[in-house]
């Protein structure tokens, strides 16, 4: 295992944490018979959040507080840092936005989405926000926060290591684009056990199945609309207080996905050498 990965662990991973992390590794040794492989560390990677080495290759370990093995444990972790920050209950499902508060990303719907939300669901969620845009609407959501004081609050500008935060202490990431090709939040999400609500549209749909579908691992929506939004904050409410198994599920299963480019670039290379 990358060395500078577990002096980053042991920065940040107290004594009974670490038990857990080796507890993990025995009750999954069908991945550690005889050496650690690169597939090992590959699946490991993947189930404690993956993208360490983007914060191993940053050289703070501050940008974010731990990666744990134990997925429970770890997102609650985060989600506390996360929620003291912002003045927010760390026992409610908290859905996040993050990105630029412009149409493309339907971010003008995000003020009644949130409002709707909140009176219709009678508080049962919270509610970040991380971005910058058009500066009305920058305006409005940073007023609400005075509205919805404890179920609602936002960070109007760019902060990277707040990102990554946010990705981990969240336990939804909104996305209700009217446009998106391609998307990365949604990816970002699904590494860090992050369940994403997105709208189904173009790359959102491509990488984001409804856990109402066989292996769906995220919720989806088809219109660009407070009504599909707030129903589905709704259903994400239910997921989290009703279907724990579910939820677990859907959240360690995600962290396996691989959209890198090395498993890109495989399939092509194994769709040239079928053409031998």
């Amino acid at each position: 295992m990358n060395n500078e990965w577990i002096k980053l662990a042991q920065d940040t991973i107290d004594q009974n944490e670490i038990n857990d992390l080796a507890d993990w590794v025995r009750q999954n040794n069908q991945l550690t018979k005889g050496p650690l492989t690169k597939q090992f560390e590959k699946e490991f990677a993947a189930y404690i959040g993956s993208q360490y080495a983007v914060f191993v290759n940053s050289g703070s370990s501050a940008n974010l507080l731990m990666y744990y093995a134990c997925l429970e444990q770890g997102k609650l972790k985060n989600k506390k840092e996360l929620v003291g920050q912002f003045g927010l209950d760390a026992g409610k499902p908290l859905i996040a936005f993050i990105g630029r508060l412009v149409g493309e990303k339907a971010a003008d719907l995000l003020p009644e989405a949130i409002s709707q939300s909140i009176y219709q669901h009678n508080g049962n969620a919270n509610f970040l926000i991380l971005g910058s845009g058009d500066p009305e609407l920058e305006s409005r959501l940073d007023q609400m926060k005075h509205q919805f004081a404890g179920y609602y609050n936002c960070y109007i500008g760019y902060n990277e290591s707040l990102s990554h935060l946010i990705y981990a202490g969240s336990d939804f990431l909104l996305m209700p684009s009217r446009v998106e090709p391609c998307g990365l939040n949604q990816m970002y999400a699904l590494r860090y056990g992050t369940i994403p609500m997105v709208r189904n549209i173009g790359g959102l749909r491509d990488t984001v199945t409804d856990f109402g579908d066989p292996e769906g691992f995220g919720i989806r929506f088809n219109e660009a609309s407070v009504g599909d939004i707030t129903y589905s904050v709704g259903r994400a409410i239910d997921l989290y207080n009703n279907k724990p198994e579910l939820y677990n599920w859907m959240r360690s299963y995600m962290m396996t996905i691989d959209h890198s480019w090395d498993s890109s670039a495989q399939q092509y290379i194994d769709l040239y050498n079928s053409l031998k």
